[in-house]
């Protein structure tokens, strides 16, 4: 499910700022930070734990290592490093480590230096090979570092994540062999890094990506693989990160066009904010999403937040996984997470008492998605909509409606704004509901053609349709809906996206559960899902579209003005214009209104005139 964390996940303790800030740079170290460090179209990253344990992971190109990576550990008071890790064996990432132990000597390095084994055909890598030979060692796939502290590192994968057959040679592209580690603090931090590991299937990569994902799960920092390249960061293995950061290694001026863009929005588009060392010469950071440091981007941990380049603070995931990292399901449409305990925070969308009067049957929902809370047996402590809301539970789940199961339920506040409804079509729902099964929504101009509406006392299961195809309507004899008369005409209806399938693979039983009469108005409000008496639209080019793209009108609708209007999901219009009589077309360059290009994703074109409407669906893919 893609999502939009349209504000950073900052902590408003401007105090605590500064305070933080006020401690580190009086020269005392966070309970954990980790350093990425500007070495240009190069990576370094320097890990020291609570205890003092240190870890480098690579050193940059040639002379990254005695022109920046040594003057930085000295900075630091750093003479010896527990381990250093060569990611894979390109110059920009070992280039550096023969200059480091050169300085510091090869027993200034205490445990061990880690490295995926096999060989590389590079004068590089034979400078490498030299340097640490007294201290190399292989690390194997599921291997754990202690680094003290709290700290622990796990390898996740090294030689292609089992996906590649050995030799592990240049038979391969290098970054595909990339050795990946998940940090974990004992606070619930978690950070990934993994190289340059590839997740394409092509003449030149194999997708190691998206068999790591799983294993690695949600995480609070990712230093994003392959410095952005459209090789890596695919969106199964984001979807499955979910990061709250991300962190770029990146070099001005870099030939190579990092970072993509198509990298940038997928990264933006999953709720990360971006920090880079440098700009690069790619892709640029929406406004109010992260920044370019200009060097070395540096993340301190403390016990109940994170940090990331000293003032911008973060909330840790111990204090609230994102829903939608327990709503990830596998090919049968079961969670990922099912049977797992997890920790969520949300906002209540659907109260105590509305679909249940014996168990707290809510709904809350957090930037990310939605999802059900069930108490069975208990209705205490009771919910209303507004309330924010923390839920410790396990990942459930009842025909297909993912939810949280034996919840403990906290009330940290009460009359906070309601998540705005996303507007669907009655298509979509049936369709593709999945995707937004436990959040609010709302369908427009829909007329009641199917089924009967619920006396009092009784469910209802209605079929509606907005032109673009049927759906259910599922009404609960616990709400205020059951009994009344039924409504007619043209209605615009807002409820929770709810699923009962009975049968594996749980793909279908999609349906809109209102919560009271007011979630249902006879007034139709004229935004995206209607389709009225007229097809207006005789057929959008192409679609889906790159870039620009092109609304061929009926063309027994061409007699009249129309206005065409473009909409997000969020049913916010992001562009409009009008096409006289006589024209057969309304072209689209697929910009704002402001002149700015949208973001990928699901739009609806509106085409009213001559008292008709028509909706058509378009899928922008940059």
């Amino acid at each position: 499910m893609i999502v939009d964390r349209s504000t950073p996940k900052y902590l408003t303790y401007l105090l605590l700022a500064g305070l933080f800030a006020a401690f580190t740079a009086a020269g005392a170290r966070a309970e954990l930070s980790i350093h990425v460090l500007d070495v240009g179209q190069a990576d370094a990253c320097l890990i020291i734990s609570p205890t003092g344990g240190t870890m480098l992971i690579d050193a940059g190109d040639n002379g990254d290592g005695s022109g920046v990576v040594v003057p930085y550990l000295q900075s630091h008071g750093i003479q010896a490093l527990d381990y250093i890790v060569a990611s894979h064996y390109h110059a920009d990432h070992i280039g550096g480590i023969d200059e480091v132990v050169a300085y510091f000597g090869i027993d200034s390095i205490r445990v061990a230096v880690l490295d995926r084994g096999w060989s590389y055909d590079t004068y590089t890598y034979d400078s490498y090979e030299t340097a640490v030979t007294p201290k190399r060692s292989t690390i194997t796939d599921g291997q754990v570092i202690d680094l003290g502290g709290g700290v622990t590192l796990t390898c996740v994968a090294v030689n292609g994540n089992g996906e590649l057959s050995p030799p592990f040679d240049t038979q391969y592209n290098e970054n595909d062999l990339s050795v990946a580690l998940v940090l974990e603090f004992t606070n619930g931090f978690r950070f990934f890094t993994g190289g340059d590991l590839s997740g394409i299937n092509s003449d030149t990569y194999n997708d190691i990506e998206t068999s790591v994902g799983p294993e690695v799960g949600y995480v609070d920092v990712y230093r994003v693989n392959h410095h952005g390249s459209f090789t890596s960061s695919n969106s199964s293995f984001v979807s499955r990160l979910l990061p709250s950061v991300s962190i770029m290694s990146l070099g001005d001026g870099n030939v190579y066009g990092y970072p993509h863009q198509v990298v940038m929005d997928r990264l933006i588009a999953y709720g990360s904010n971006v920090y880079q060392t440098e700009e690069g010469t790619g892709a640029s950071i929406p406004p109010g999403r992260g920044r370019v440091v200009d060097g070395h981007v540096v993340v301190n941990v403390d016990s109940t937040f994170y940090t990331v380049d000293v003032t911008d603070i973060y909330e840790l995931s111990e204090t609230g996984i994102p829903i939608s990292a327990v709503r990830q399901n596998d090919a049968n449409g079961r969670p990922v997470m099912y049977g797992e305990p997890a920790i969520i925070r949300g906002i209540a969308t659907v109260a105590t008492g509305t679909f249940s009067l014996t168990n707290n049957d809510i709904y809350i929902q957090d930037s990310t998605g939605g999802v059900n809370i069930y108490d069975a047996g208990s209705i205490v402590p009771a919910v209303d909509v507004g309330d924010s809301v923390k839920v410790a539970g396990v990942v459930d789940q009842y025909k297909g409606n993912t939810r949280i199961s034996a919840p403990v339920i906290t009330v940290e506040g009460t009359g906070h704004p309601v998540p705005e409804p996303v507007i669907l079509t009655t298509a979509f729902i049936d369709s593709s509901g999945e995707d937004y099964e436990g959040s609010l929504v709302k369908v427009v101009g829909v007329t009641i053609t199917g089924g009967t509406w619920p006396v009092e006392g009784a469910d209802g299961t209605l079929t509606i349709n907005d032109g673009s195809g049927d759906c259910t309507l599922f009404i609960r004899r616990y709400t205020d809906i059951d009994g009344t008369t039924q409504p007619e005409g043209h209605l615009d209806i807002v409820g929770v996206i709810t699923q009962e399938d009975t049968s594996l693979p749980y793909s279908s039983g999609y349906r809109i559960q209102p919560r009271s009469t007011a979630d249902i108005d006879s007034t139709t409000s004229g935004v995206p899902g209607v389709a009225l008496d007229k097809n207006l639209i005789a057929r959008v080019l192409p679609n889906p579209a790159r870039g620009s793209l092109r609304i061929v009108f009926d063309a027994g609708s061409i007699g009249a003005d129309r206005h065409v209007a473009f909409y997000d999901l969020s049913g916010r219009m992001v562009a409009e214009g009008d096409a006289r009589a006589g024209e057969s077309f309304f072209d689209w360059d697929a910009r704002d209104s402001g002149g700015r290009d949208v973001a990928s994703g699901i739009y609806f074109a509106v085409v009213t005139g001559g008292g008709e409407r028509a909706t058509a669906k378009i899928a922008l893919i940059r």
